[in-house]
This record gives C-alpha cells, sequence and structure tokens, in this order.
C-alpha cells in the first residue's frame, strides 16, 4: 500500500504544543533542537522567519511533527527550514519511520511560491535512512560531521581513556591557577556570555554567527534544558559555552574565549567539567556540534575523544526548480 498523509494541521492554526511534548515524552532519545522551546526561542530571535510547523498523521498511523520555518525570499516566494544554524530538524516521531514518511511530509508543502525545503538530519536518522538518501534523485545531499563522545562510562573513565594526555595536564594547569567552571541562566551569566561572544566573533571570518539578541531569550531558562557557562580567573571571564539538553543527549551549542587569557586553558578546564556534569546528570551521549571544517574546532573536540559522524543537509526542490536548475 501507498503511504499517504490522512491529516495535517499548523501548530499555529490551534495544535497545542501539548501535542509535540507528547511525541517526544514517548521517544527514547532526542536533541533539545526538536523541542517546542527551540522553536520558540528562534520565534523569539527571528521575526522576518514565520513559524509554519506541521502535525502529520499517515495512513499507517504514525504520527509526527514536523519543525518549519518559512524564510521570505524574493518574488514572494519562501524557503522552508528546518532548522537553522546547524540544528538538527526533520521528523520528530515515537513511531517508527521510513524514507517515505520524511519525502512525503517534505513534499507537501511544496509549490512554485515555496519551492525549496531544507533538513538538517541527525546522525541517528542520516545513517537510518543513508542508502535510501543517497538512491533519491529528488533531493539534493550535503554530508556533514560532528564529533559525539559516549558517555557509558563514569566520567573518571571517560578523563582517564578518552581525554588526551596533554589535555588531561593542561587541565591540571588550570585548576591549579585557580580558573574556576560554574553554570548560570541569570542576567549577569548571560550579559557576560553575549559579550564574550560579541568580541570574539570579531576575529572570525567565514563563520556564521548567532545574533546578539539571541542570548537575551536564555534568562531563566530551565537548567535542566539550557546552561551558560563561564570560566573565570578571578575577575577576568576567560571563555564560555551554551550547552543545550534533550533526552538521553546533551549538546554544545556555541562558545568563546579571551584570546588574551589562553594560558590558563580555561576553555579546556570548561569543557571538561560540561562532560562531568553531563555524565552526572545521566546523558548517554555528548554532541559537540558541527565544527564547520574548521582544522583547529575538530582538534579541539578529538582531545576529548570526541568521534567524527556523519549528519547530513537535505534539500527538496519543487520539480519545475529542479527542471529550471538543470
Amino acid at each position: 500500500m501507498t503511504l499517504q498523509i490522512l491529516e495535517h494541521a499548523l501548530f499555529s492554526d490551534g495544535k497545542s504544543y501539548d501535542l509535540w511534548w507528547s511525541l517526544l515524552s514517548r521517544m527514547e532519545r532526542y536533541s533539545f533542537f526538536h523541542t517546542p522551546r527551540w522553536a520558540e526561542l528562534l520565534a523569539n530571535t527571528l521575526p522576518d522567519w514565520r513559524p509554519c510547523h506541521l502535525w502529520f498523521r499517515f495512513s499507517d498511523g504514525t504520527e509526527a511533527v514536523l519543525p518549519l520555518f518559512a524564510i521570505h525570499k524574493q518574488f514572494g516566494t519562501s524557503k522552508l527550514e528546518s532548522l537553522p544554524w546547524g540544528t538538527y530538524g526533520g521528523l520528530i516521531s515515537p513511531d517508527s519511520l521510513s524514507w517515505d514518511h520524511y519525502r512525503q511530509a517534505a513534499t507537501e508543502w511544496l509549490s512554485l511560491f515555496r519551492p525549496v525545503c531544507h533538513f538538517l538530519l541527525s546522525p541517528a536518522d542520516y545513517a537510518r535512512f543513508r542508502p535510501s538518501i543517497l538512491a533519491d534523485p529528488t533531493v539534493k545531499t550535503q554530508e556533514r560531521c560532528t564529533h559525539i563522545l559516549p558517555l557509558n562510562r563514569p566520567f573518571e573513565e571517560i578523563w582517564s581513556r578518552r581525554f588526551q594526555p596533554r589535555n588531561r595536564t593542561n587541565i591540571r594547569r588550570a585548576q591549579a591557577q585557580g580558573v574556576r567552571a560554574e553554570w548560570s541562566n541569570s542576567r549577569e551569566a548571560v550579559l557576560a556570555m553575549k559579550q564574550l561572544y560579541q568580541r570574539a566573533t570579531h576575529r572570525w571570518e567565514g563563520v556564521e554567527t548567532i545574533p546578539e539578541q539571541f542570548f537575551d531569550t536564555l534568562v531563566d531558562l530551565p537548567g535542566e534544558e539550557v546552561r551558560i557557562w563561564l570560566a573565570w580567573k578571578d575577575d577576568a571571564l576567560l571563555a564560555g559555552n551554551l550547552v543545550f539538553s534533550g533526552k538521553g543527549e546533551a549538546q554544545y551549542f556555541a562558545g568563546a574565549s579571551d584570546e588574551r587569557f589562553t594560558q590558563f586553558h580555561g576553555s579546556k578546564w570548561l569543557m571538561s567539567e560540561i562532560i562531568r556534569d553531563a555524565c552526572e546528570r545521566g546523558f548517554s551521549y555528548f554532541n559537540f556540534g558541527g565544527s564547520g571544517g574548521l582544522a583547529g574546532v575538530e582538534q579541539f573536540k578529538r582531545i576529548f575523544g570526541g568521534e567524527a559522524v556523519p549528519y547530513a543537509s537535505i534539500t527538496w526542490r519543487h520539480p519545475i526548480t529542479r527542471w529550471l536548475s538543470r
């Protein structure tokens, strides 16, 4: 039997986020970026992006949510995005999905006015669907890479077996020099992180950065979901990291450091404490996030034991735009 969409609805048309949370509650593992909280943070930060999150019921009984934003383009057209800034989108469902579910959902809204639909598939989804994706002529695929650290052992074992020796030495030096690492979602911590990130971005070239106003949306968010980690030496802020937590997985999202204080190894001590915290909270994985092809960033993740894992950028186009672009 050919798979079909029996029902679909926009959350903005009356579907409650309770339904979205209900589907998540039945899943063994999900990213923070699959939650309504992330969708709300994006909507509050990106006023030009129109939320059009969809709920589907398929003919095999499967239910799924597709977080989606419409981005205005030229000539009255829009691009559909799930999700921005290198965060995982795609279908969210506790039921067993096939590539047909993805194809049906992605193409449901394609039209001449919405000619492009773009997903970033998580490593788990990409691994599951990779053969079907590569055999599908209707999609364009770009493989990317993240680094993931399994947390299936106590932190002390991860420290001794996964952290590289020189990294452990530098972390001990940071401790000996009185560097402290702590997390807070207070207004003061958010401001400190935002200012540090703003200064750091002036040194970066060709790297996508987060709008400054995004940090303001994090004030007083639950620590179970969001943690702003800061490394201090006396009153000097050395480094800061933003970590999001879903179910079973904690993920680094953004960070910055002050290049004047690299001798204190604040970034390494901070990451070590973040991984320790993830272990103590019972997460199965720590995801370091994409590296944007930057060799130095990838090396930083490897010294903590991060393993390179592929994920994918998937793009659907309306048949007419595919034909025009040939």
